[in-house]
This record gives structure tokens, sequence and C-alpha cells, in this order.
């Protein structure tokens, strides 16, 4: 009704206008129902405050306060609810409890005594001086940092194994550690080569073994093969020149 009022700039006007402007707008069927209402002495059909009270009570009954206490009292954040959802039906559930100046003070206990997470109750019960607004405020901050924190966790074990996986020693061996072409042995690429400086039996050249010359004469191991041939037939010779 305050938006209307708001919105027809009512604000000016009476009560009595304001309770005709109603009453052209809820329609014909409530305002039969407005002509049956009994007002008592302390009551005016023609204030719209008086008024809408009726209505609220001819639609909704009258409530019990025990057991609207009760239903306020027993709830509680469910799982995965937000703060703001949890704290809107707290302000939904209160209206009916007949707090009146103790709404806040009642809502911030049940806050406090029906959030889900102990830590968030830990620390609102931490400040003494605790309002309505700030005890939101609280909760609605660790709600926020828990799901940050959740993203940043999430993540965080892909880039640590990258990481790891690159710098794992293990890894580091097998990458850097190959066989040399020109010895045949396992080291760095930065290390000094053994064969460096030896000359090759097969092909007189230097900087390798005779074992990995892979000059036109043969492959790997052929000069071994040759010179077992080579004395062979030597030896032979000289044992005919002998004789």
């Amino acid at each position: 009704m305050e938006q209307l009022r708001i919105a027809t700039r009512l604000e000016t006007e009476s009560p009595k206008y304001h309770t005709s402007v109603f009453l052209a707008c809820v329609g014909e069927e409530a305002f039969d129902i407005f002509d049956g209402f009994s007002f008592g002495q302390d009551e005016d059909a023609n204030d719209i405050d008086d008024v809408l009270r009726k209505f609220e009570q001819f639609c909704i009954g009258e409530a019990n306060g025990i057991y609207e206490t009760f239903l306020f009292n027993k709830r509680n954040q469910e799982e995965g609810e937000t703060i703001d959802t949890y704290v809107t039906s707290l302000r939904k559930l209160v209206k009916t409890c007949n707090f009146n100046t103790y709404e806040d003070h009642m809502l911030r206990d049940r806050i406090v005594l029906g959030v889900r997470d102990d830590t968030v109750r830990q620390k609102l019960l931490e400040d003494r001086k605790l309002t309505l607004s700030s005890c939101i405020e609280v909760c609605r901050a660790h709600e926020s940092s828990h799901i940050q924190a959740k993203a940043i966790t999430s993540s965080a074990p892909r880039v640590i194994d990258r990481v790891n996986r690159r710098n794992s020693p293990g890894t580091k061996h097998t990458v850097q550690q190959k066989k040399c072409k020109k010895c045949g042995r396992l080291h760095k690429p930065h290390d000094v080569c053994p064969a460096k400086d030896a000359e090759c039996r097969k092909c007189s050249k230097k900087g390798h073994y005779a074992a990995m010359c892979y000059s036109k004469v043969g492959k790997p191991g052929g000069q071994k093969t040759r010179s077992h041939r080579d004395v062979s037939g030597v030896t032979e010779d000289s044992r005919k020149m002998h004789f």
C-alpha cells in the first residue's frame, strides 16, 4: 500500500481518500468483503490502516504467536542455502511472532544459532557488541571468502603438478642424459666427451671412438672385424714365407 501511495501521490490526501482509492482498486468481490467487516470503537472504516488490518485478518487469520515463534526458532540454515536467502526467510517468519521492538535482536540471535558453519558462529560469538547488520555482514564475508578459496584450491593442484613434473630430478635425468654419438656412453650434453681428443683407429679422424665411427669403411664395430681378418691374413702369409 505504501508503494501505491507514492505512485499515486496520496501523501497529501486524507485517510478517507486513501481508503476509497484502495477499495476502488481491489475490485467488487473485495468490496463485498469490506461491507461484512465489523469495526470496533477504536477502529475507523475510513482509516486505511484499520481497513488493511481487517483484510489481513480475513485473508491470513489470527496467528498463533506461540506456534509462529516455534517455527521461527527451529528455522536453521539449510545445506547449500546462502546467508541472504536464510535471512529473508527469517524476516518473513518474524513478522508473525509479535517480537515488536525486539525483532532485530531475535533475528540476530537466530542467525547466530542457525548458521551451518561453526567457524562463522564462533566468530560471531566473539563480538560482544554484535548487531543484526554486522552479524549479516560477517556471514556474507565468510561465505564470499569460502567460495573464492574453494575456487583457488580446485585449480592449485594442476599448477603445482606441472611445476613438480618440470623440476622432477628423475625427469631431468632421463631428458638430459643421452647416449653420446662420439663415445657411445651416457653423459650430459654439456659434459666433456671422453672421445673429444681421441683418434679413431678406423678413419684416423679425431673426436670419436672407432666403435662409433660411421665412415664409408663400415658401420660401428666394423673396424674390429676387419682388423681380425687382416691379422689372420698376415699370420697366414707369414707362415707360408716362413716355410
